[in-house]
C-alpha cells in the first residue's frame, strides 16, 4: 500500500488524476475521447489513463492519505489510487487540501 502526505502533493509524487492524460484501449489514440467515446476509432471501451510524467499505464491499488497535525495527532483515510509501475507517480480521484 503506498502511503503519502501532504508533502508528497506539494513535491508532486501525487497528482490529480483529471491531470492524466488518457489513451484508447483499442487505437491507442492519446486524449482525443469524449462522451460518446474515441474520437479516433469510435471505441466505447474504458480508457487507460497515462502517467503525465512517463506515459505509462497506471495500476489501481488502495492507498492510504496521512494526515499530521503540528500536535503530532495523526489521521489516516484509505483511498483507491492509480500508481505508476515505472516512476511510483500516484493520482488520486479524491483530493485533499488539508
Amino acid at each position: 500500500m503506498t502511503i503519502w502526505t501532504r508533502s508528497d502533493i506539494d513535491a508532486g509524487k501525487v497528482r490529480k488524476l483529471d491531470d492524466a492524460s488518457r489513451a484508447c484501449p483499442d487505437c491507442k489514440a492519446v486524449n482525443s475521447w469524449t462522451v460518446q467515446g474515441c474520437a479516433a476509432c469510435k471505441s466505447n471501451e474504458t480508457p487507460e489513463y497515462l502517467c503525465g510524467s512517463c506515459s505509462q499505464v497506471f495500476h489501481e491499488e488502495w492507498a492510504e492519505y496521512r494526515a499530521v497535525a503540528p500536535s503530532g495527532n495523526v489521521i489516516t483515510e484509505p483511498l483507491l489510487a492509480n500508481r505508476c509501475p515505472s516512476c511510483t507517480t500516484v493520482y488520486m480521484m479524491k483530493w485533499h487540501t488539508e
